[in-house]
């Protein structure tokens, strides 16, 4: 019987009876040939991420040493165990290994100490015990240097890379870890090759080699993949998503991070996924996602909660606080606080003063008493913060306390916001001079008022314009809408319609006209700025699990020398966005068409108003009345539409609309009324009507609005818009021609039953058109756009997260991130034949939509719909309307052609002809 065989006899014995004795073999040679076959079994099964196989193996290597009593068995017994909690628990792992070594050190059995010294020198690394590792790292060479073709070689070169990259000598690292990568290679050792490339990848992060550290990383994951490593594939996609942080690619940076996610929940390793998820609540923020952000930074929290490291926890817990004050959730910020509170012992100075000055913040204390409490609460933790030379921190917390002030009318509170906007201004910190312009606006008379908006508002554009295209695709302009909208409602009490307006054009339209522009040249890599980046992000991980004082004391010297390249890297690397200016209200007028009005919708605080732009008159603003009950009709809408969706049959759908056509007629009169009416003495008549929408306004069906002339697309030829903005962005050079059309279909699940019948439909009305079916995501992939694109598809929208909205292809989901990517210049116009690809996320508007990200991509415009549409209605629809589009009828045009026809069959309901609505850029 072979060793193999006997060990797994003996695993079945053990596993189906561990109180029975084991049947050993009778030499001692073949009992330890069952612990080496046990400890293969054991890195085999940690591989493949078979925790309770790694268990039952550890029982029996225990079970044999206390059935032998052996001295040399309990040595082996104690390897097995430190080879099973290696990557898990790297204290106890590395007393069992000492107790293994120590054996074998005594026994003058130097093969057996070199291999086991080779665990235990990593071990000594990851603790922090740098000069014991690489003492360990050389006797073990000693001890195997008569053993070229043992298998453990690439694993003790691996440990020596990894001291050597902790000790800063990165070229000896990378130099080590190609070795070890090639005795892998040469073994034949996925495992170890992996883990080799990942050490080559952190040496030439360092080094500023970064288009290796990017291919070693790549190859790691494969390999990863390849040997079945969930743990391997985690390490790698978590040093992926920080490679492509630093190099500002953030989407590509989330993907890595949700790689990590699922591959350290598979491994489940909880101090992996605490880690990967702050990582993750910090590149929300930085998107501007702070819904986001803040579920991150809770799951890390409670990760670091139930593994056992308050000290992180305290931090995660912390920041999961500030953003719950930043999103107006203070029920939540103060479970928050009192989670951090609990554990502030363990926190280091600079999180307890952080804790008692967001602690004070005015949404968490109600009564005078209270905040004249919290308001010497914030002012200690001032003075804490500047002792510790946390300045930011301190004007932050000064910030806290200037609006208790204010809430208590203490005279100083107007003194106190102008010198944290003086200090902010003078150290370049964006976000709290805003902040503190914007509380000191709110107890200013109109016209200083007016002047501090302005300067806050300049501030986002500063901000704004600093950021990469990812972000500011992915810029939620929502979150400075209170902004705009003070301003907006300042100038126009000072009597400056003009100035509101420009104001209106750039709190709407600023992101499509930045990315209208063309790209800016691509800077050259700043090797001095990325490395920095990666050695104080390195440092400070190294730092969060320092348990030695003197290693500790280490990191923070690493760490104070990366922040201070950083900080003059920065200083050099930080340039505004090369985008086009803003165009001017004069400029929108001069574009518009004759015979047509723009009118963009603004949400007040109270009121909604709208500003006509039209070609022969300056902007004109018009009160339209309430927004709550305006709010409460188009929910009502709403509510009727979506009881119709839910219906199965087409019959009993078609006698429900039946019912409810006067229902529904009757809020499309009162829509009329509040939305329309008051601007019938500028509307063209059987001229050309463009919207731009405001929050919720985007999913209402505009075209069927009924006034006393019929419905509003049947008055006007009828376009949505997201910003009056568009109206003047023209591109700077004509696209180059654009390829024939191209439509694809996918039925998905539940089937859609007219795919082929609607792409049959457009064949006939395009015989140029290229049809896929079923179309899958590298269709959308080309070198010249289409002359238009149709897909036909389920979509799947996701409001909390939009950039996860998806269409849903024969090979997998198209997601609106992806979307935003695709070259469509040149395209004139998009065809979303998919459930709600209108509808509007939470936050971010249309350009977070899926018919936004397609013109945000390039298109002229997008066809999309607000609901899930009838699939006869539909293909009637689409069918007429690529016949108008054929016949050379403008875009709104044809769509008024097909809802006519849509009617004219017998679909009088909105429900099955007003779902579809054109959103354009080019006017």
């Amino acid at each position: 019987m072979t060793a193999e065989q006997t060990f797994r006899r003996l695993l079945t014995a053990h596993t189906t009876d561990p109180t029975a004795p084991l049947p050993l073999p009778a030499d001692a040679p073949a009992v330890r040939a069952v612990f080496e076959q046990t400890k293969t079994a054991i890195m085999a099964a940690l591989d493949r991420n078979d925790l309770d196989g790694v268990e039952q193996c550890v029982a029996l290597a225990w079970a044999v040493a206390d059935q032998t009593q052996e001295a040399e068995h309990r040595a082996l017994a104690h390897w097995c165990q430190g080879l099973a909690l290696l990557n898990r628990q790297a204290k106890e792992a590395l007393s069992h290994l000492d107790s293994a070594r120590r054996y074998y050190r005594q026994a003058g059995r130097a093969e057996e100490e070199g291999r086991v010294l080779i665990g235990y020198a990593g071990l000594l690394g990851v603790l922090g015990r740098l000069e014991e590792a690489e003492s360990a790292i050389q006797r073990a060479m000693e001890c195997l240097r008569d053993r070229p073709d043992y298998r453990g070689w690439p694993a003790l070169y691996i440990n020596l890379a990894d001291i050597q990259g902790r000790l800063g000598r990165y070229g000896e690292m990378l130099s080590s870890a190609r070795q070890a990568e090639s005795l892998a290679q040469q073994f034949g050792l996925p495992g170890d090759r992996a883990r080799a490339l990942i050490n080559q990848a952190f040496a030439a992060l360092f080094l500023g080699r970064f288009a290796l550290a990017e291919s070693s990383l790549q190859a790691a994951l494969r390999q990863a993949r390849d040997c079945g490593s969930a743990e391997l594939a985690g390490r790698a996609a978590l040093n992926l998503a920080r490679l492509s942080i630093y190099r500002g690619e953030l989407f590509a940076a989330l993907r890595f991070l949700h790689q990590a996610q699922d591959d350290f929940t598979a491994a489940r390793i909880e101090i992996d996924l605490a880690t990967t998820a702050i990582e993750e609540a910090n590149l929300y923020e930085r998107l501007r996602m702070p819904h986001e952000a803040h579920r991150a930074a809770v799951q890390a929290a409670q990760a670091f909660d139930q593994a056992g490291f308050p000290t992180e926890s305290v931090e995660a817990w912390w920041t999961a606080m500030r953003l719950a004050l930043a999103l107006d959730k203070p029920g939540q910020a103060q479970r928050h606080r009192q989670a951090a509170q609990a554990l502030a012992e363990r926190a280091s100075p600079l999180f307890r003063a952080l804790l008692r000055g967001y602690g004070a913040h005015p949404l968490l204390h109600h009564s005078a008493d209270q905040r004249r409490e919290a308001l010497a609460q914030a002012e200690q933790a001032v003075q804490e913060l500047r002792a510790l030379g946390a300045a930011y921190e301190a004007l932050d917390a000064a910030l806290i306390a200037a609006d208790l002030a204010a809430a208590l009318r203490q005279p100083d509170a107007r003194s106190r916001y102008r010198q944290i906007a003086a200090q902010a201004r003078e150290s370049g910190l964006l976000d709290l001079e805003r902040r503190a312009c914007l509380g000191l606006a709110a107890r200013s008379r109109p016209t200083v008022a007016r002047q501090l908006l302005r300067r806050a508002a300049d501030l986002v554009a500063e901000e704004r314009q600093r950021m990469p295209v990812e972000e500011l695709k992915a810029n939620l302009l929502t979150g400075y809408a209170a902004l705009y909208r003070r301003l907006i409602q300042t100038q126009l009490r000072l009597r400056r319609p003009g100035e509101a307006a420009q104001t209106l054009l750039e709190a709407k339209g600023s992101l499509w006209a930045d990315l209208a522009a063309p790209p800016p040249p691509a800077p050259a890599p700043d090797p001095a700025w990325l490395q920095a980046q990666s050695e104080l992000h390195y440092w400070q991980e190294e730092r969060r699990w320092a348990d030695e004082a003197g290693y500790a004391a280490r990191c923070e010297a690493r760490i104070a020398q990366a922040e201070a390249a950083l900080t003059d890297a920065a200083r050099r690397q930080t340039q505004p966005r090369s985008a086009r200016p803003l165009p001017s209200w004069e400029q929108v007028q001069a574009a518009l068409p004759a015979g047509s009005l723009l009118v963009d919708l603004f949400l007040g605080e109270r009121d909604l108003h709208a500003c006509l732009f039209s070609p022969d008159a300056p902007p004109h603003w018009v009160r339209l009345g309430p927004i709550p009950p305006l709010r409460a009709l188009v929910g009502r809408l709403g509510l009727l539409l979506a009881s119709l969706q839910h219906i199965p049959s087409a019959g009993r759908r078609q006698e429900a609309a039946r019912s409810q056509q006067g229902a529904v007629d009757a809020l499309l009169v009162r829509l009329h009324d509040q939305l329309i009416a008051p601007l019938e003495p500028w509307l063209p008549v059987g001229g050309t009507l463009i919207v731009a929408p405001d929050d919720f306004l985007f999913e209402l069906p505009w075209a069927a609005l009924r006034g006393k002339g019929g419905y509003l697309g049947q008055r006007f030829s009828l376009s949505l818009t997201p910003s009056a903005i568009v109206a003047a962005l023209r591109p700077p050079a004509a696209p180059p021609p654009p390829a024939p059309p191209l439509a694809l279909g996918y039925a998905g699940h539940p089937p859609l039953a007219g795919v082929e019948t609607e792409l049959a439909a457009i064949e006939q009305a395009a015989p140029d058109v290229r049809l896929r079916l079923p179309g899958r995501r590298a269709d959308l992939e080309w070198e010249r756009p289409p002359r238009f694109l149709h897909i036909a598809a389920h979509g799947r929208i996701n409001r909390r997260s939009p950039l996860l909205s998806y269409l849903e292809l024969a090979d997998g989901p198209f997601l609106l991130a992806q979307a935003l990517h695709l070259g469509l210049a040149g395209c004139r116009w998009v065809v979303l034949s998919a459930c709600q690809t209108g509808t509007m996320p939470e936050r971010g508007g249309a350009a977070l939509a899926l018919a936004g990200a397609f013109l945000l991509a390039g298109a002229d415009a997008v066809l999309a719909s607000l609901w899930p549409v009838d699939d006869e209605a539909t293909g009637c629809l689409m069918s007429h309307f690529y016949t108008a589009r054929q016949q050379g009828a403008p875009l709104p045009q044809a769509l008024q052609t097909a809802q006519a026809a849509v009617r004219r069959q017998g679909y009088e309901h909105p429900y099955y002809w007003a779902a579809f609505h054109p959103l354009v850029r080019a006017i």
